[in-house]
């Protein structure tokens, strides 16, 4: 999130927490504009001593900036800067980009994103045992990914499923597997998620999502009105809607993990909907 107009001094240095000490001349508060535990953009600088860094961050407190995710700073790295004289913070655009709204709900302390793409329409899909599927996916900023899931709507007991991230490959189908979660436990009416132990930091542009599991459990998914295909090409069909594809593989029959290197096929899915995978930062 941003704000117009949002500039405060501090009193704190190091590397921890900010502590703010209100607004500037003609300023407000990051509490008045965006209240507590609301991730925003910030940038910290401390000209006396050249230093600086630009992030993601949220209020614990109205006047305590916490540095969730550094994005850039003087030092080149995406480290906390150990400020050594106290900074002003605003808030700002950065070259690194600015995280676009997220169209999931926020849970617990994680903000997540869905793989769909258009209006965000609830449906259901019922899920092929031991094939895998593979949706488009934009991501639209700098972050890292420290968690992946999948919303269920209902379960098949002792059924298992994984969920993982890919980049784009020749003639831009699926790639290199990115990110995987390891086994799921499906839970009617629930978002299941698994921490990443390495968290990855994800560039702005296209990949694609992906899932497989050993039983028809029914998952959350979009629309079909409003999914994309292949990012290197865009097939228009009636109705001026979005193009309705995505792309799967049979795996066999037994539990598989996710392929590293997939061989996909693209199928038109007109009254079908693509499941829908959550990263979380």
């Amino acid at each position: 999130m941003i704000a117009n107009r949002v500039q405060e001094t501090t009193t704190s240095t190091g590397t921890g927490n900010l502590t703010l000490a209100g607004a500037v001349a003609n300023h407000q508060t990051f509490n008045s504009a965006f209240g507590t535990n609301r991730r925003f953009v910030y940038w910290a600088v401390n000209d006396t001593d050249n230093q600086w860094e630009t992030g993601i961050g949220y209020l614990s407190a109205a006047t305590t900036l916490v540095r969730e995710t550094v994005l850039d700073n003087s030092a080149g790295t995406t480290a906390a800067i150990n400020f050594t004289s106290t900074p002003d913070v605003f808030c700002g655009l950065g070259q690194s980009g600015i995280v676009t709204p997220f169209v999931s709900a926020a849970i617990g302390d994680g903000l997540f994103k869905s793989s769909h793409l258009g209006f965000h329409l609830d449906k259901n899909h019922t899920l092929t045992a031991d094939q895998a599927y593979y949706m488009p996916y934009k991501w639209e900023c700098i972050n890292k990914i420290t968690e992946i899931g999948v919303s269920f709507h209902s379960t098949v007991a002792g059924t298992k499923l994984r969920c993982g991230l890919y980049d784009i490959g020749a003639n831009g189908n699926p790639g290199n597997l990115l990110i995987e979660s390891g086994d799921l436990t499906p839970v009617a009416n629930a978002i299941v998620t698994a921490s990443l132990g390495t968290p990855l930091r994800l560039q702005p542009g296209w990949y694609y999502a992906a899932l497989i599991c050993d039983g028809a459990s029914i998952v959350m998914a979009d629309n079909e009105i409003y999914t994309a295909t292949n990012p290197l090409g865009v097939r228009a069909i009636a109705g001026n809607q979005w193009m309705r594809q995505y792309s799967y593989e049979a795996i066999g029959s037994g539990w598989s993990s996710l392929p590293a290197s997939p061989s996909p096929t693209f199928s038109p899915h007109n009254n079908l909907s693509p499941p829908r995978i959550l990263l979380g930062v």
